[in-house]
């Protein structure tokens, strides 16, 4: 789109812009500094636009293309993986299906933390793990606002008294910072520094995250 174009919009001389022409403006407004899902939700609004704010499980993981998976794989013995903002697993490498046996099976990894007995197994301080991953996701629940994207889930995982209790004392953290965690496998006691950060996408802004546990 034209600059002319562009400067219309602004000065209210031409009508609503299309999906298509807000989308682009979003991104490459996001390119030059990252726009918050909140914003982009008001950039619709001023649109008169639905945004689709909550994208399905399956849209995201088919935003998972062959260059984010061969970003997994270079991370050699490293478990790394992609998932949503609500733990829902999108990809893993090799290392974190091993180092988390079933969490492949389960699909997320709140609830593989608070349910499946092989993570007790796994990670020494599982309970602190669960807790900072806790903390994470009210941080993100807040930062979305979408009552739909949060509400089936947050009352599925209600019916875990562990959950409950987590989330009654989470610290509303977005990143936690720096978390050791430690690794129980052959090798023994294998400590990981847990770094959580979001994965660049235009279409998708703050939707995908990468967990990557750096082997210390």
């Amino acid at each position: 789109m034209s600059a002319s174009y562009i400067t219309h919009l602004e000065l209210g001389r031409r009508g609503r812009p299309t999906q298509a022409v807000v989308e682009a403006l979003f991104a490459c407004l996001h390119r030059v500094q990252p726009v918050s899902h909140r914003s982009r939700r008001y950039l619709f609004d001023l649109a008169g636009l639905p945004d689709p704010a909550a994208p399905s499980l399956a849209e995201l993981r088919a935003a998972i293309d062959p260059a984010k998976l061969r970003r997994l794989e270079r991370l050699g013995p490293d478990p790394a993986g992609y998932f949503d903002s609500r733990w829902h697993v999108l990809a893993l490498n090799d290392a974190a299906r091993l180092a988390f046996p079933g969490l492949t099976e389960g699909g997320n990894w709140l609830i593989w933390l608070l349910e499946d007995s092989r993570a007790t197994t796994a990670l020494l301080d599982r309970e602190a793990a669960a807790a900072a991953s806790v903390s994470v996701l009210r941080a993100r629940i807040a930062a979305f606002d979408v009552p739909e994207w949060s509400g089936d889930y947050l009352r599925d995982l209600g019916r875990s008294p562990e959950f409950r209790r987590l989330w009654s004392r989470a610290q509303d953290l977005d990143h936690p910072g720096e978390r050791i965690i430690r690794l129980r496998d052959r090798r023994g006691e294998v400590p990981l520094d847990m770094q959580l950060y979001d994965v660049e996408s235009a279409r998708y802004p703050g939707w995908i995250r990468m967990l990557w546990g750096m082997t210390c």
